[in-house]
């Protein structure tokens, strides 16, 4: 078990960390150009497939790929600290490729690359079950198809038109190469898009977490007319959207000066809205707020880290997050329930269930507990609050 402490106002705490980080790559530099460092085992399997295959696709780069098929080019990234953190053929025009995250255009070139390296047909197949992706070429499945993989994808170039579509739970990408048609849909699963175990995707989000700077948010404009009075209460409600169950939502709350001017709701005398208003706009909330967190881990691991609210908000709306906030009880002093960070693009769910000492938020003390779980699939969230349905109240805060 290990606690890191995560504070973003120590500017200089992650200029050391940053310096530290730099002072071990010097000290290793001489290592680092005879071994390449892969950033995940799955790149560092390709990049050795490739080393096979006589294509010494070590450092960033734009490589030949003719030995493993004609026309094709491999291109490798690398990122922070050097790290190798992309390696895939290049299929896509990277002018056009914006209506999805990146990383699932990365999948597909990563992907396709690891079938070629393959070569098996029946190696082919086991891996396109396990991974639940389906293959179809000239409207044929891969088992069945008569011709082989290689001759689809060597037709495909950068400019080539092709057709990127998704629903709730998958991709579907397809090329019409004029010799042939070639169809690929695989699910929104994080962990199969990104090429990771659970331990790398929980490792990556501490690292990232730790180093992501965020951004001042542009200032928000909310008319009156979005918003209704919570009676009793002196201040405004803005309905949002909800995620699974009403309770679970994203109502944020404002206060209406006597001039008219709407500003977003944090006030001690407030809590259960002013916590609603933390975990859905923190990046935009001026008192920072600091949360100690138990990070759940694959294996029954426990990880304890101390991070401003804030900037996890911000951290999670820039992996392309949505926030969705409730309160599952408020009894015994406390008040208890969930934020859930949805990433629908990706097929993840970052879970946090929080705890806030309700007598200490009113007397201006705005520290609170967490227990957190990183990268849920969505199927995995829609089981678990399955019982949550059944605890969590109604409440007019």
């Amino acid at each position: 078990m290990k606690k890191v402490v995560l504070n973003w106002n120590m500017i200089e705490q992650r200029w050391m960390y940053i310096c530290c980080l730099f002072m071990c790559l010097e000290v290793n530099c001489l290592y680092a150009q005879e071994e390449t460092i892969y950033r995940t085992k799955q790149l560092e399997e390709i990049g050795q497939m490739l080393e096979t295959r006589g294509i010494s696709a070590m450092k960033p780069g734009i490589y030949d790929a003719d030995a493993i098929c004609p026309g094709k080019r491999v291109r490798v990234e690398a990122g922070f600290g050097g790290l190798i953190s992309s390696i895939g053929l290049e299929l896509f025009d990277t002018r056009v490729v914006a209506e999805y995250l990146r990383p699932v255009y990365d999948f597909v070139e990563r992907y396709l690359l690891r079938l070629l390296l393959i070569d098996k047909p029946d190696e082919i197949l086991r891996l396109l079950n396990d991974d639940k992706v389906g293959l179809v070429l000239n409207g044929v499945p891969f088992e069945k198809s008569p011709v082989a993989l290689v001759s689809f994808v060597a037709a495909i170039q950068p400019g080539t038109d092709f057709v990127f579509v998704a629903d709730t739970t998958a991709y579907k990408v397809g090329w019409d190469t004029g010799t042939g048609t070639l169809q690929m849909t695989f699910p929104k699963q994080y962990g199969l898009i990104a090429g990771k175990d659970k331990i790398e995707m929980e490792d990556d989000f501490q690292k990232e977490l730790f180093l992501y700077m965020p951004e001042t948010p542009a200032v928000e404009q909310v008319p009156l007319s979005v918003l209704t009075a919570v009676p009793g209460c002196g201040y405004y409600r803005r309905r949002g959207e909800h995620y699974i169950i009403p309770a679970l939502c994203s109502d944020r709350y404002y206060r209406v000066a006597p001039d008219s001017v709407v500003t977003l709701l944090f006030d001690k005398d407030c809590p259960e809205a002013s916590l609603a208003n933390l975990f859905l706009e923190g990046e935009r909330i001026g008192q920072e707020v600091f949360m100690e967190v138990e990070h759940r881990r694959y294996g029954k691991r426990r990880d304890h880290l101390e991070l401003p609210v804030n900037s996890w908000v911000a951290f999670c709306k820039g992996e392309k997050c949505v926030p969705y906030f409730g309160v599952e009880e408020i009894a015994r002093g406390k008040v208890t329930g969930t934020v859930i960070m949805v990433n629908s693009d990706l097929g993840y769910n970052h879970v946090l269930y929080y705890e806030c000492d309700r007598q200490k938020f009113l007397k201006g003390d705005y520290s609170l507990k967490g227990w957190l779980y990183t990268y849920v699939p969505t199927h995995n969230v829609l089981d678990l609050f399955e019982e949550y349905k059944s605890k969590v109240k109604k409440l007019n805060y």
